[in-house]
């Protein structure tokens, strides 16, 4: 996928055997307005021709849109750095490899249904600059047995943590002032 693409349209994938998807640049596929992402009809990403298991997101970018990794299976850790402020809805949404999630210290939002149906998703660390968890962020995160919402987090939207069946203890701060 060229560099230049900035959008790509509902199901413009649908129905393809998929099996590799290349691109050069990280920071421009991050920016792109995915309705439909190539990742989640099986295909594996390949950022230079190497395959992306371990993703960590580098300092030039600000923002992971809607759907950017969306259904992306191979995936197993992601570091967001520091320099993201906003993580999209449905950004990491059913990525059934991934375990491991770190989310920098300049995110402030984690938009809806950001990491929901990651049905391997064990630990996760939040940055201490969240303010507002999406709805349904982490819904269906079957191997989820704890979070701690760190201070500052002053919105907890609806279903954030519906249907964590591993679920067993939620460390909520004294700066929530809303749980949906």
């Amino acid at each position: 996928i060229p560099d230049s693409v900035t959008k790509i349209g509902d199901y413009a994938f649908k129905s393809c055997n998929l099996t590799s998807v290349f691109i050069t640049d990280l920071s421009i596929w991050c920016n792109i307005d995915f309705e439909d992402n190539p990742l989640c009809y099986g295909a594996k990403l390949y950022i230079d021709n190497t395959e992306v298991t371990e993703l960590i997101i580098p300092s030039d970018i600000s923002e992971i849109k809607q759907k950017a990794f969306y259904g992306y299976s191979g995936l197993t850790s992601v570091t967001i750095g520091d320099s993201v402020t906003t993580i999209g809805a449905q950004a990491f949404g059913k990525c059934n490899g991934l375990t491991s999630v770190i989310i920098g210290n300049s995110v402030t939002a984690i938009g809806e249904r950001a990491f929901d149906t990651c049905k391997s998703l064990s630990n996760i660390t939040i940055g201490n600059k969240v303010n507002t968890i999406g709805k349904e962020a982490f819904a269906n995160c079957d191997s989820l047995t704890h979070i701690t919402i760190p201070e500052g987090v002053t919105n907890i939207e609806e279903s954030a943590c519906q249907s964590c069946d591993g679920l067993t203890s939620v460390t909520i701060p004294d700066s929530v002032t809303t749980i949906g």
